[in-house]
């Protein structure tokens, strides 16, 4: 924004990527915002790689996250949550999550029980065991289902209509392309309001 100088007659400011400077000849001059370049250490470099990693992995989910009040008692945004998360089973040597520590959804709901994921027929099969009886949990509680890929990429979830009570949901993959997955599942309440911890149920190859 520019602002006028009174006592000298001249402008200063900026507008756009230009900057209003006084000169003391020719009074108000008109020049482009200098570059400024911050140089990271180490440690920065490390956590912006870390932190791309971690979008990179979650993005796909942002929209349904925020929508979905996961930890009323938080003043941060689900995602945000997640990112923070997730943050920590990042594997600095390798810039890779570590899916077996990831927590892609949490909250108070129970936890998929003894999930298990199988190929059959060209779909995936996941078996759990009910545990409806489960302090704050439904047995109407819906499947989250996430397929990450080899390069930790979200390639395809789905919030089913399968119950926390019926044991088992086919998911399908006729869609997605060959080659390895690892399945994530979570338990989301009716109306989206609160979630389970997310649990590793395995990986398939779907050839």
């Amino acid at each position: 924004m520019a602002r006028f100088n009174p006592k000298t007659g001249n402008f200063s400011g900026m507008v756009g990527n230009a900057v209003l400077v006084d000169h003391p000849r020719f009074g108000s001059i008109l020049r482009t915002k200098p570059n400024r370049k911050y140089t990271l250490n180490e440690k920065q470099s490390l956590q912006v790689s870390k932190m791309a990693v971690v979008h990179r992995f979650l993005e796909p989910l942002k929209a349904f996250l925020n929508a979905t009040n996961y930890e009323p008692s938080s003043r941060a945004y689900p995602y945000q949550q997640a990112v923070g998360r997730v943050l920590k089973a990042v594997d600095e040597a390798t810039l890779t999550v570590q899916e077996e520590k990831a927590a892609v959804v949490s909250g108070s709901l129970a936890q998929p029980l003894d999930a298990c994921v199988a190929m059959s027929d060209g779909k995936a099969e996941i078996r759990w065991t009910d545990n409806s009886s489960a302090t704050s949990s439904n047995a109407t509680d819906r499947l989250l289902v996430l397929f990450y890929d080899e390069q930790k990429m979200l390639v395809h979830w789905d919030l089913t209509e399968s119950c926390r009570s019926d044991e088992s949901c086919i998911a399908a993959v006729s869609e997605m392309r060959k080659g390895n997955y690892l399945v994530d599942v979570a338990f989301v309440e009716r109306g989206e309001r609160r979630a389970s911890g997310s649990a590793l149920a395995g990986m398939v190859e779907i050839s």
